[in-house]
């Protein structure tokens, strides 16, 4: 996801140079993760070895041991090169559907989105889910738009509208889907 920002970002002429040396440390950092997550099914053997001689409690060693394994399991399924390449083909294809409806949005208020604003926009709402938050992430998501959507030339009011909108649009769809799939389970109505 931060990879994804960081190249929105780089190709957006409007970001200032400061927000660009951020995000090209940011990329490196991520990429240096991503490679690391390749690796690390490599070194699981001498991982587990490490683990089992640290001075802890052998349930922290069971606890941390099998956590250990679920995720180089995760991992090592990356490694299948066509399961690699299908993950990250849905990834670009999950991603862009995402700015086209941001853009959508943005269109039917009359405001013009560009492939990487929508993009950085949603990477912003991403990370921004992982703080802390009220229900329906009122109030974080609204300051998030009009954090990232002011330095391109959205006023406060266009950004609140827009995030108003799309998160209007969300949990109406989240709310069909819902209601659909409890139909179809026999369980609503």
């Amino acid at each position: 996801m931060v990879l994804i920002g960081s190249a929105a970002l780089a190709t957006l002429p409007e970001a200032s140079p400061a927000l660009l040396n951020a995000g090209k440390g940011i990329a490196i950092l991520s990429a240096c993760g991503l490679v690391g997550v390749f690796i690390l099914p490599v070194l699981e053997r001498p991982i587990q070895w490490t683990l089992a001689r640290l001075p802890l409690p052998s349930a922290w060693k069971t606890r941390l041991s099998g956590l250990l394994e679920q995720f180089m399991l995760g991992m090592r399924s990356l490694r299948h090169v066509g399961r690699a390449l299908g993950f990250f083909a849905l990834t670009i294809v999950i991603w862009l559907g995402d700015a086209l409806v941001a853009i959508t949005v943005a269109r039917s208020l009359g405001l013009t989105f560009s492939i990487p604003l929508a993009l950085l926009l949603n990477v912003a709402l991403g990370l921004s889910s992982a703080i802390p938050s009220t229900p329906g992430y009122i109030g974080v998501y609204q300051f998030v738009a009009v954090t990232v959507l002011n330095p391109f030339g959205f006023t406060r009011s266009q950004a609140l509208a827009y995030i108003l909108v799309l998160q209007t649009l969300s949990y109406l769809i989240t709310t069909w889907g819902g209601l659909l799939g409890l139909w179809r389970l026999k369980l609503f109505g």
